[in-house]
């Protein structure tokens, strides 16, 4: 079970691992939405770090306590557009990466230090701490998924 635990924190560091890929890609296709009508590269970058944070703030400390958490209020359009905004706000590409990889290392530095196999509730949902974030990975993958497809065509793809 203890490798599991080891596995999920791995994977999520990942998320830093391919961030700092990203610091050579070009600024101009880094900002440029990866499909017509869809987030650029920064945008979803930011969106993890948005996501991170809510984390962090509402919702970590409940989950590894076992605790009964509310269903979340937060208006999930509203928090993507958040992160959207706060990517084309004029922040530079380095500056962007820096922060989401010191959001994503400050959960995991929480993570690393608590029991994951505590079980909590969001409403009727039992999970454990684990089983969210292996959520939260296949989350992030699905995105990291479409940054490489976009990237791979040269910041082209429509």
């Amino acid at each position: 079970m203890r490798n599991s635990i080891h596995c999920v924190i791995g994977e999520l560091n990942e998320l830093i691992l391919f961030l700092i890929s990203l610091e050579a890609v070009n600024e101009k296709i880094f900002f440029s939405p990866i499909c017509e009508g869809k987030w650029s590269t920064a945008a979803i970058i930011s969106h993890f770090m948005y996501w991170d944070r809510y984390i962090l703030e509402e919702r970590l400390e409940g989950m590894v306590n076992g605790d009964l958490l509310p269903k979340s209020k937060v208006n999930l359009e509203d928090m993507n557009r958040l992160a959207e905004e706060y990517a084309h706000s004029g922040i530079s590409k380095a500056q962007l990466i820096q922060e989401v990889c010191e959001t994503r290392r400050r959960l995991l530095d929480l993570l690393v230090d608590s029991n994951l196999e505590v079980i909590f509730h969001i409403g009727s949902n039992e999970m454990t701490v684990n089983e969210y974030f292996k959520g939260m990975m296949e989350h992030d993958n699905h995105h990291i998924k479409q940054i490489k497809e976009f990237l791979s065509f040269g910041g082209s793809k429509s």
